[in-house]
This record gives C-alpha cells, sequence and structure tokens, in this order.
C-alpha cells in the first residue's frame, strides 16, 4: 500500500492524515499465510524533515499448534512507528 504525502509535506508541521485501512496482503511473505485482511488505523504526521507514520493494525495468520502440529488461526495485533524523508523537495522537485 502506499500514501501520497505530496499534500501533507506542503502544509506545516504538526498537521496530520488519518486512515482506516482494510487491506489485502496476499503474497507478502510465502511461509506465512494470512487468513484476513490488514485492519487497523494509521496516521500521518508532518514532522520537520518529513513524516511520522504511526498505526495499530491486526489480521489473522495461519500458524502450527505446538501440540498437535494441525494448523490453527492467530490473531496478531502490532503498533506502527515509522519515520520517512523525502527524496525531493516538494516545491522546487530537487
Amino acid at each position: 500500500m502506499q500514501f501520497n504525502v505530496a499534500q501533507l509535506l506542503k502544509e506545516s508541521t504538526g498537521a496530520t492524515r488519518r486512515y482506516e485501512l482494510t487491506e489485502s496482503i496476499d503474497g507478502l511473505d510465502e511461509e506465512l499465510k494470512f487468513l484476513g485482511p490488514l485492519v487497523g488505523i494509521v496516521q500521518l504526521l508532518r514532522t520537520n524533515s518529513g513524516v511520522l507514520v504511526t498505526g495499530e493494525l491486526s489480521s489473522v495468520v495461519q500458524v502450527t499448534c505446538n501440540r498437535c502440529l494441525e494448523p490453527i488461526a492467530a490473531a496478531v495485533r502490532f503498533n506502527l512507528e515509522e519515520s520517512f524523508r523525502p527524496l525531493t523537495e516538494v516545491y522546487t522537485g530537487r
């Protein structure tokens, strides 16, 4: 998934965008089978050097039970925090 942050980068520090996600993530990892979509909320915050992305996401994956060795569904939840810096200046394109 990709987010166009050009308009956000033109705004002042502290500006935010919030997105609710329900994304299919098939083919993300050959060894991990997702049984449901990636669901959650992602917030993009304009910082003085770029964009800070935070989020709370969840999905369901298939794992092997340690006791019976049968496949089972397991809910997974995680928090995301990642900082991105633009490769070019938005106003000049340099």
